[in-house]
Order: structure tokens, then sequence, then C-alpha cells
């Protein structure tokens, strides 16, 4: 389902909810998060912290996230490092020693725990509101199961590279006029039907995901790169997001990259998100998709 996540993204947002509504400042918003995330502990510190893995285990694992949507627990267990005990023992910790957004609010001195609870029940409601307006939108396009996974699958991908990314709207993109550089990735459909998937942003966050990719070189800040490099990611979540929609039953492969919006199609469809690198817009276009 298209939703904001309780968990992890929910405490980024209610944030930004609460400086919208003048509860609280910016300033203090920024003073509850560097305070969260001092105290909050990562998994992999822990686990170095508890000697189950070396500092060289955990930068690798934290590189392969780059390309990959999976959290960092699951990834070290596949990788032998951490057994499921010892996961379960190090998630347990974490839950126990985590401390919410709110409750730094609070004890910062920025809003009082009877405040927060009222702000708190109104945020939900305007979480089920917007969820709502997205879901209605969503049910004009034939392919809305298919789009909700991959706006999930495409959110989370970026989520674990640090970026929240938030459903600003959902439409027919036919007649919308969208600047900035695209990146489309092919993908197969039943051997019959095809679909580009792509995004679509600013030349500043192309440069902001290229420098923040392993395989893009610092000394080399050109343009030509940053384009190389962005599509290298978008090669790769259009190969982990075609895996994800093969566990779900969908017969799709994933194809090359291109960079031109195509003329002819079927369907069409943007799904629009805020985020920390501007509007980030997710493409579909649909070629004869049964």
């Amino acid at each position: 389902m298209i939703e904001t996540r309780i968990q992890g993204m929910f405490g980024s947002v209610f944030g930004e909810y609460l400086v919208n509504q003048e509860v609280i400042s910016k300033q203090q918003l920024e003073d509850a998060v560097l305070y969260q995330k001092e105290y909050n502990i990562l998994l992999g510190k822990l686990a170095m912290e508890r000697g189950y893995l070396d500092s060289a285990q955990v930068e690798e694992i934290i590189n392969e996230q780059k390309l990959t949507p999976k959290k960092f627990g699951k990834l070290a267990k596949e990788k032998g490092y951490l057994t499921e005990k010892e996961l379960e023992e190090l998630k347990q910790v974490q839950s126990e020693n985590h401390i919410f957004l709110g409750e730094v609010l609070n004890r910062l001195g920025y809003i009082d725990v009877e405040k927060l609870n009222v702000f708190l029940n109104s945020f939900k409601h305007y979480l089920e509101s917007e969820q709502n307006a997205a879901l209605d939108k969503l049910n004009q396009f034939s392919h809305k199961d298919m789009l909700q996974n991959v706006s999930e699958v495409v959110r989370d991908y970026f989520y674990y590279q640090g970026y929240v990314f938030k459903v600003k709207d959902i439409q027919d993109c036919s007649d919308i006029d969208l600047n900035g550089p695209v990146f489309l990735a092919d993908q197969e459909f039943n051997k019959t039907g095809r679909a580009l998937f792509g995004l679509q942003m600013s030349e500043e966050a192309v440069k902001v995901i290229a420098q923040g990719n392993p395989l893009y070189s610092s000394k080399q800040q050109d343009q030509a790169q940053e384009f190389d490099t962005t599509a290298q990611v978008v090669y790769n979540l259009n190969f982990v997001l075609c895996e994800i929609l093969q566990g779900l039953g969908y017969k799709v492969k994933p194809g090359a990259i291109r960079f031109e919006f195509p003329r002819e199609f079927e369907e069409c469809v943007v799904i629009s998100f805020d985020s920390i690198l501007g509007t980030v817009n997710i493409l579909y276009y649909f070629f004869n998709v049964e």
C-alpha cells in the first residue's frame, strides 16, 4: 500500500508536520534529530560493540545497502556474519534503547506530553487522508497493484540510503511537462509486453545520488560521470525492482537503460515524491502489457 511508514520514516515526517503546524521551529526539529542520532545506536555499531562484526564487515554491508533495499541485519545474516540468535539479540537491545522523536522533543522541553499526544492523533488522521487521496488517484490506472508495490520498493530503496521520500501526487504523465534528466530502464512482461520504468529529477539531485554511490569517483566530478553513475543506480534499482515483482507473481525481467521519453505508449503514470533531493518522479510507460 502507498502509505507513510509509521516506523523509521514516521519520525521524520511527523517532525515536518509539527513545523508546518507551527508547533515547533525548524531549529528545534534539527536539534531533536541530532539528539536522536547521537542517542540511538545503529545496528552495525552495536554489533561491533558486542564483538559480532568487525569494522570491515560493517563497511561492506553499508556499501551493499546502497545497491539494495535490504536492511543491515538481513544482509549480515545472509552473509553469515550474524546468526539468527545474534541478530534477534541486537534488535532487542536496539529496540529497548531507541528513543522516538516525540520523546526527544519532550525531553528538550519543546513540547509537553499532553500537546504531543494531541498532535500525534491529528497527524495519524492527516496521514490517513493523504493515503486515501493517493489511493483514489491510483485507482484510475489499470496497473494500480503493481504501481503500489513499485512505489514502496523505490521509497524503501532510497530510505536505506538516507533519503526520505513522501508521495506527493500520482497522475497521468502524458500531458505533463517534465523537466530534468530522465533515466528509463526496460522491463519485459510475459515476453509480449514491455514497460519503461524510470526516475526523473533535477540535475542537482543527479549529482547528489552520483556522489553517494561507491562507483562514483570524487576525483572526476564532471556531468557525464554523474549521469553515467546515476544511470547505473537506476539500472541496479531496476534489477532489485524486477526481482521483487517476480516474487509477487509478475513475469518480468530487466533490460537496458535509455534516456529519451517514448513517443507512443498505452498508459503512462508519474508518481511524484517530495524528498531531501527535491521532487523526484517515478515514471512508468506501458506498452501492450497483458
